[in-house]
């Protein structure tokens, strides 16, 4: 082979194994959605974190700047990745869920129960779905939306000290949430 065809190969094979590994790693970041929030509960009670819930809908720019530019190098950073399960609800889908206790509702009540006026808002729960901070709506720049964020986990996590979770847990010291195991 002459040097300008090697050095194409090689070339390509570089690319190929550079969208290989940008496919894996944005995989590994998708943020996960749910129907089954009985399952939620269940899987943050055993972990002892809160759940960090994106209420996102179709066409939303900012929905996907949040997601983009704060949750998925959240769920990337393993340390982050402690601080919370975090999952994605679509408000656009519509149709019912399975509710915190098992019973069946509307997702316009599950949207309206959380003041879930406006998209992009992250409201963070306890295991039972109890808002434990304040719902943050609107997304203000990758800056200003970490700091938030930041506060209110912190805040998160006083609550739940108070709500009588382990120490270790509210630390942030909780075991990876096993996301895959929710039904989607």
């Amino acid at each position: 082979m002459d040097l300008i065809t090697r050095m194409i190969m090689q070339f390509r094979l570089l690319l190929a194994l550079l969208f290989l590994l940008v496919f894996s790693v944005s995989n590994a970041t998708e943020l996960k959605s749910t129907t089954d929030w009985e399952a939620v509960s269940k899987q943050a009670t055993k972990t002892g974190s809160p759940i960090l819930v994106a209420f996102t809908a179709d066409g939303c720019g900012y929905c996907e700047l949040l997601k983009e530019q704060v949750l998925k190098p959240m769920l990337a950073d393993p340390e982050a990745a402690k601080k919370a399960t975090i999952l994605e609800y679509n408000i656009s889908n519509g149709g019912k869920i399975t509710d915190f206790d098992g019973s069946r509702i509307r997702s316009r009540q599950f949207t309206r129960r959380y003041k879930v006026f406006a998209t992009p808002t992250v409201v963070i729960l306890d295991p039972n779905g109890n808002p434990l901070t304040a719902p943050i709506a609107g997304f203000n720049g990758k800056e200003n939306y970490e700091d938030l964020l930041d506060s209110a986990l912190r805040d998160s996590r006083t609550a739940m000290q108070k709500i009588g979770l382990p120490t270790d847990a509210i630390a942030g010291a909780a075991k990876p949430v096993d996301l895959e195991s929710f039904p989607h």
